[in-house]
């Protein structure tokens, strides 16, 4: 199976930094190349031209330029992603987040997304705005995958009330868990007793993430026992502009301690050297939402590199290391319980030494992406994209209803499909009054063109065909819901522009006898423009759904 894989990062390069997301997506790629599929790597663009920024003049960038322009050549942003596909065919397009994701109607090929991680608590936590449109992006993305992977049960039930919300069913039959792909050959780790005990701690500062509590308690303990060290390797993103001011401060003053050694970001294989002097990894971080779903790589690199980890206990990978003895698990803030912890590692050599192994054989079982991809490989047997594909547009946020339809006013809300075989269109109205007097027609039609290239400035005025149509009584109005407009499949749907119009003729008497759609403050794609008596109304949507199968 050729696979055309669609990345949210630079993966890794010899000699250079990467970030937790691009090693846990190559070990998803290599554990699909392991099962004899070709796959074919793009990066997005603007990882590429930030790699390109930071490290074009480093001493190390001749040893991968080839490398580097050959990722270049297929690097991917919205403009070229639907260009790439044709170019390479492939028989499945494969995202290493929903967020990489980027055309516009949904393709004939199976898409399968590793959602990895809540994105959107990490957006909410950079303080990006317009939460909303990102709600609305990564629900359009879900409504147009096949397969979906995350990388733990917390997960999944996070993800599958987007599921819900997407209106995909067969969720679960649809998802796969993999905590986290690494290669079968485990890197060589000796226990030995100098600088004992030597605790690390590493990784992207990341505003999310907040261990400041368990580190100024080790290093205070470093202190207290006059013996031992610990290391601190860590800095900003190395391809996008994302840090956190509070994890440089930390760092900085933790270094000035003789018993701290604080190094920057270094490259895989030279992180991986480091993890294998130490003989401890502290990873215990303030609770947050983000921290309890996440499926941390760091934690789950330093337990492949044989090293015991002193974790939190209330994130899905504590299981495994309880099932496994590879660490500790301590609540963050209970100074007791990590006190003991140190006294353990202090005063028994012995029992971190078998806590190493038994996290090298906890990665050999769950963690050697061979083994890893097994779920996946099984969704991959039975892949088909018929019938996946209910929902495309879901509009459903009731913001105002100040459009009212009477006496021939009428509102269009123009759209465009991003799938196939287009069945059915909802609106969401509000009768205002069970006593409401008034009838309501809704019709659904294609704008056809007939020749000339339909734009969005164009669309008023293009020619059309009715779809459908039906009239809605007073009393169906009553019940002040969602109302459905059905007909035959459209099978060539995807990528055409459509036309909801509401109108009717009737003469309101009242306010009571007034109907409304609702809409949303929002203009989010696929949704173009929406009229109201022939006037545009800037920055709305029709709350409304659209469902194909």
């Amino acid at each position: 199976m050729r696979i055309l894989a669609f990345l949210t990062d630079m993966p890794p390069l010899t000699g250079f930094p990467s970030s937790g997301t691009a090693v846990r997506t190559f070990g998803l790629i290599q554990g699909l190349r392991s099962l004899s599929h070709e796959v074919i790597a793009c990066p997005p663009l603007d990882a590429i031209h930030g790699f390109e920024n930071r490290f074009a003049n480093s001493p190390g960038y001749s040893l991968v330029r080839e490398d580097f322009n050959d990722l270049k050549s297929r690097g991917f942003n919205p403009d070229n992603q639907a260009q790439l596909i044709r170019q390479f065919n492939p028989d499945l397009i494969f995202c290493g987040h929903w967020t990489a994701m980027m055309l516009q109607t949904k393709p004939r090929i199976p898409i399968v997304i590793d959602l990895a991680g809540p994105y959107l608590l990490e957006r909410h936590y950079l303080g990006i705005k317009d939460h909303k449109g990102a709600v609305l992006a990564k629900l359009r993305v879900m409504s147009l995958a096949d397969k979906f992977i995350v990388s733990g049960k917390s997960q999944e039930q996070y993800f599958y009330s987007f599921m819900k919300r997407a209106g995909i069913y067969d969720a679960q039959d649809r998802t796969c868990t993999i905590s986290m792909p690494l290669s079968p050959d485990l890197p060589r780790k000796d226990f030995h007793q100098s600088h004992y005990p030597h605790f690390i701690f590493g990784g992207v500062f990341l505003p999310w993430q907040d261990p400041t509590w368990s580190l100024l308690r080790l290093t205070k303990r470093l202190v207290d026992a006059g013996k031992g060290k610990l290391s601190l390797i860590g800095g900003a993103h190395p391809n996008y502009p994302v840090t956190d001011r509070r994890y440089n401060e930390l760092f900085s003053s933790l270094e000035k301690l003789p018993t701290v050694n604080r190094k920057p970001m270094l490259p895989f294989s030279e992180f991986i050297k480091e993890l294998g002097d130490a003989h401890v990894a502290i990873d215990n971080m303030d609770w947050n939402l983000e921290r309890q779903l996440a499926v941390t790589i760091r934690t789950t690199t330093y337990l492949w590199a044989g090293l015991p980890v002193i974790y939190n206990n209330y994130a899905d990978l504590g299981a495994l290391i309880s099932k496994f003895d590879a660490g500790w698990l301590v609540a963050p803030g209970d100074e007791e319980a990590l006190d003991n912890v140190f006294d353990e590692i202090y005063s028994n050599p012995e029992i971190v030494s078998k806590k190493s192994t038994n996290a090298r054989i906890l990665a050999a079982a769950e963690f050697s992406w061979e083994k890893a991809i097994k779920p996946l490989a099984s969704l991959l047997d039975n892949l088909s994209t018929a019938s996946f594909h209910e929902t495309d547009i879901i509009i459903e946020s009731k913001e105002a209803d100040t459009y009212p339809i009477y006496g021939g006013r009428t509102v269009r809300q123009y759209f465009q499909c991003r799938v196939p075989n287009l069945k059915r269109v909802e609106c969401l109205l509000n009768g205002r009054s069970r006593n409401t007097g008034t009838s309501l027609n809704i019709s659904l039609a294609e704008v056809t063109g007939e020749g000339q290239s339909i734009s969005k400035e164009k669309l008023p005025n293009s020619p059309s065909r009715i779809i459908a149509k039906r009239e809605l009584s007073a009393t169906e109005l009553a019940a002040n819901e969602w109302f459905s407009l059905d007909f035959p499949t459209l099978a060539d749907s995807a990528g055409k522009f459509f036309c909801l119009e509401l109108f009717s003729l009737n003469q309101a008497k009242s306010d009571l006898q007034l109907v409304s759609p609702w809409v949303m403050k929002s203009n989010p794609y696929p949704m173009l423009d929406l009229y109201y008596a022939q006037n545009l109304i800037r920055n709305s949507s029709l709350c409304m759904r659209t469902i194909a199968g």
